[in-house]
């Protein structure tokens, strides 16, 4: 048993990373899981969901998009980053953008009605591009996989056998750990946002 909590604490070392900010993070999914995740992922979205036609639109987008790239390369250029970014612009009224891990970017329409200046875009796309500079799909899939590896643990050395009580964990878990890692994750992306968006 020693030596299992050895080897695990080996590699939680071994796998800790510090985010272009410098916080220190783990992240353990390996780099083409999270890749091949976002690039199916995307691939699914653009089949299913409506693209938009309007050049204007696309043309501005990507203008941005392009523009965020290549501040994120000279500002971060120590962090890994995708080649090749892929941009999308969904019919969709709701006021949302998104990163995918691999280099995908995805803005609804709706989000134009709110960022009305290249700035504003700006801003929202580097927050974005921020989340996947910092690797936080990979932290946030990380915790996850611990907090269900932990419950599953305490079920098998505590013997703990009420439904109740593993929802109980799950929730504080959920609240302890999850929760304060969003938040942490979301102002980490708006520091970077900025910066890119600045640049």
């Amino acid at each position: 048993m020693l030596r299992l909590i050895l080897l695990a604490a080996a590699l939680l070392l071994s796998a800790c990373e510090q985010t272009p900010t410098g916080r220190n993070q783990l992240a353990l999914v390996p780099d083409s899981v999270m890749t091949d995740m976002g690039r199916s992922t995307f691939a699914q979205m653009k089949r299913r969901q409506p693209m938009s036609t309007d050049d204007a639109i696309n043309a501005r987008v990507q203008c941005i998009a392009d523009a965020i790239v290549a501040a994120s390369r000279r500002h971060y250029p120590d962090t890994a980053a995708p080649e090749r970014w892929d941009v999308a612009v969904f019919e969709d009224p709701t006021p949302n953008a998104f990163a995918l891990p691999g280099g995908h970017i995805g803005v609804h329409s709706g989000i134009l009605e709110v960022a009305e200046t290249p700035g504003q875009l700006a801003a929202i796309v580097g927050h974005e591009v921020g989340h996947l500079l910092a690797d936080h799909g990979n932290e946030r899939m990380t915790q996850q996989l611990g907090i269900r590896v932990g419950l599953m643990l305490i079920g098998l050395l505590g013997e703990v056998e009420s439904e109740a009580l593993f929802q109980a964990l799950g929730i504080g878990a959920q609240i302890g750990i999850a929760l304060p890692f969003s938040r942490a994750h979301e102002r980490e992306a708006d520091l970077i946002g900025l910066h890119l968006m600045t640049a």
